[in-house]
């Protein structure tokens, strides 16, 4: 009997009509067979409900508190969506990511997994019964309840995957699949029947919004195949595989708003201050992109210019500013507003006109592009917030439009 993992997102779950549709799958799914773990994220709104209710209290609730709050959401999706296949005859128990033996390190707010004993899981299923279990959370060596983050969910399901040497990992979400870009802003985007990992890796960390990069980052590393589907249309959908076909193809567009960019002044040799800027960003669960070294404005000094997200920008404000007199640095400002539109592909490298060319349709479109940096798997164009769906339509209409789309 295969065993597989089927993670439900919110829009999946957002009333007992969308649980049903869910049941209907399991069961099936069921009913041919397979060994199912079910992963379920809180039902859409649930989890801005309680931060909303939170943050009536504090602006900064305590973190421990915050976790065990914001657990309760995927704690109601699991015993719902059991009580809903027990009602179809399809044996299912719901259990906690602390019952279902999921261990995390002591960060609140965006723990990380460290171990999963899965004794508990593969009891019951080989009693075989439907294991549904909460996503998104686990537990510290305090005993404490923790959470992992936005897109945690994600993360709880590609583990239990490779852990439980499932067969594959079904994520299903509102979309029916991986497109070449948002087709919200873009509406001749196409759907990928096919993406290796190493490009979705890419794609995600540039902004698709599909599925959690650290999620598929780890994917990568342990050679989990993936499917990304439709709830609603679960026939269709993506696969997500470990393998990577060569093409000097455009595979796609990734857009990212809300981008905040911070410049710090007052340097010549920033080699040392990026290590430690990064080993501080990452201690704080901060991705910094696009480190950029200015031209010197005069022979003692230059720029460094780096984006985070907004939602990150004031802690990592702190922690820049906390470094300043110890690498004396002159002056930090930061700019909102922005945002970055990527580009997809392989071998970009080796297409050295594509920039000079993007710069010169920005330019006859009024779109003022503030940096742009390059490798051989994306280049990216930062611009303002407001011009970014431009931006998007460009390169797809220029360079994904008139290429055949990779896998």
């Amino acid at each position: 009997m295969s065993l597989v993992v089927k993670k439900f997102g919110g829009s999946s779950l957002a009333d007992l009509s969308c649980m049903r549709l869910v049941a209907d799958i399991i069961s099936r799914a069921y009913q041919s067979g397979q060994s199912l773990v079910i992963v379920v994220s809180a039902s859409a709104g649930h989890t801005d409900r309680l931060v909303e209710s939170a943050r009536a209290i504090s602006a900064l609730p305590d973190p421990r508190e915050y976790d065990a709050l914001l657990s309760s959401a995927e704690q109601t999706s699991a015993a719902l969506l059991s009580l809903l296949l027990i009602q179809q005859s399809i044996p299912a128990v719901s259990l906690t990511g602390i019952q279902a033996g999921i261990r995390t390190n002591q960060v609140h707010n965006k723990a990380h997994i460290e171990s999963v004993d899965a004794s508990r899981i593969q009891s019951h299923l080989k009693a075989g019964q439907v294991v549904v279990i909460t996503g998104f959370q686990g537990q510290n060596t305090l005993g404490d309840i923790t959470t992992l983050g936005r897109g945690g969910s994600d993360m709880t399901a590609v583990v239990l995957a490779g852990v439980l040497q499932a067969e594959a990992c079904y994520i299903y979400t509102d979309v029916n699949g991986v497109y070449s870009v948002d087709p919200r802003l873009v509406t001749k985007a196409t759907r990928l029947s096919q993406i290796s990992l190493k490009h979705m890796c890419m794609m995600a960390k540039l902004g698709a919004k599909v599925m959690q990069q650290q999620a598929l980052d780890y994917c990568y590393q342990h050679h989990i195949p993936l499917r990304i589907a439709s709830t609603f249309e679960p026939d269709e959908g993506t696969l997500i595989v470990n393998t990577q076909q060569g093409s000097d193809s455009t595979l796609g567009i990734a857009c990212q708003s809300n981008q905040v960019q911070l410049t710090l002044s007052g340097l010549i040799d920033w080699s040392i201050l990026i290590e430690v800027l990064r080993n501080a960003m990452k201690r704080s669960a901060i991705d910094i992109d696009l480190v950029i070294q200015s031209h010197m404005k005069d022979a003692h000094s230059s720029d460094l210019n780096f984006t985070v997200d907004e939602s990150d920008a004031q802690q990592a404000y702190e922690i820049v500013s906390q470094l300043k007199g110890e690498f004396n640095l002159q002056n930090v400002k930061t700019q909102s507003g922005l945002a970055k539109v990527s580009m997809v592909g392989d071998d970009l490298m080796s297409r050295p006109s594509v920039a000079t060319e993007v710069f010169s349709l920005a330019c006859d479109q009024g779109i003022l592009v503030r940096w742009f940096v390059s490798s051989d798997a994306r280049m990216t164009w930062i611009v303002q917030q407001d011009r970014m769906k431009d931006m998007a339509c460009l390169l797809h209409r220029s360079y994904v439009d008139k290429a055949p789309v990779i896998a």
